[in-house]
């Protein structure tokens, strides 16, 4: 399967220039552009890579943005600016994210991709280690958000889940898209039926089977 890039940045002469350089590429495929790590998540995308501009987030949001995005399992390279202080990014500089700038040749961007998509990996293995259901972050769902994984983890259909509420199957499917970016920014992944079970038993919402 080849490589799914996408790319995070406002200016549309590079977003062009790399869907070209991208789609060139015998094993990568360009996916699309986004304005934003929250505007990406929300898109329910399936992506391996995603460029990323480090000074689009300051600080403690821009962490935030990078963790939320390889908890996805998705490879950040960082794509700066030739001026652009390394101050900025150095802590976040670990497993999963790389670094190139933007007035590198054209073969180290597409080397950068690779080595993102090929690191993204052990990073997840790492990041789904680093919280217990003791220590993870309560997440704030709406009240229809509880029915809706009430009746979702517990193994009914999304088909299902609207008859029992009064509501199309397209809205389900849009409630749990936002359960799952909840607990994606929360540090809690859920990107899989089972992994949305989990969570539910975590906070209480179903009871787990017995051991």
């Amino acid at each position: 399967m080849p490589i799914r890039v996408g790319i995070i940045d406002d200016q549309p002469a590079l977003v062009l220039g790399i869907t070209v350089l991208v789609n060139a590429q015998p094993d990568m495929t360009f996916i699309g552009a986004f304005r934003s790590v929250p505007e990406l998540l929300s898109a329910g995308t399936t992506l391996d890579v995603v460029l990323v501009d480090p000074v689009l987030d300051e600080g403690r949001a821009q962490a935030a943005s990078v963790a939320a995005l390889l908890s996805c399992g998705i490879g950040v390279l960082f794509f700066t600016a030739a001026t652009q202080p390394r101050s900025s990014f150095d802590a976040l500089e670990h497993g999963g994210v790389e670094t190139i700038q933007k007035t590198d040749p054209l073969h180290r961007v597409v080397a950068g991709i690779r080595a993102a998509q090929r690191s993204r990996s052990g990073w997840s293995i790492v990041g789904s280690q680093m919280r217990t259901p003791d220590s993870a972050p309560e997440v704030s769902l709406s009240p229809r958000e509880h029915q809706v994984l009430e009746l979702y983890a517990a193994g009914a259909t999304a088909s299902q889940v609207a008859e029992a509420l009064g509501i199309t199957r397209n809205t389900v499917v849009d409630h749990i898209k936002r359960i799952r970016l909840k607990y994606v920014v929360a540090g809690r992944p859920a990107f899989t039926k089972v992994d949305l079970f989990r969570r539910a038993v975590e906070d209480g919402l179903v009871v787990g089977e017995s051991a």
